[in-house]
């Protein structure tokens, strides 16, 4: 898992760093490790429009904090 990744949860207060991995495996939708532009960039979309709760995209950045 590349660490911009990894960093990205704690860059916004999550301290529990397992989140990075199962956002990144979520993505990851060919399982080799990588994110390829492919796999990101229809993830975030998704991530931005769905209204889905239950959607895998809605981990890519961590589980919402109070």
């Amino acid at each position: 898992m590349k660490e911009l990744f990894k960093r990205s949860p704690a860059n916004i207060g999550i301290k529990d760093i397992s989140v990075a991995r199962r956002a990144f495996d979520s993505i990851d939708l060919d399982g080799d490790g990588k994110l390829s532009v492919e796999e990101f960039c229809p993830a975030l979309l998704k991530y931005i429009i769905s209204e889905d709760g239950n959607s895998p995209y809605t981990l890519l950045w961590g589980p919402l904090i109070e």
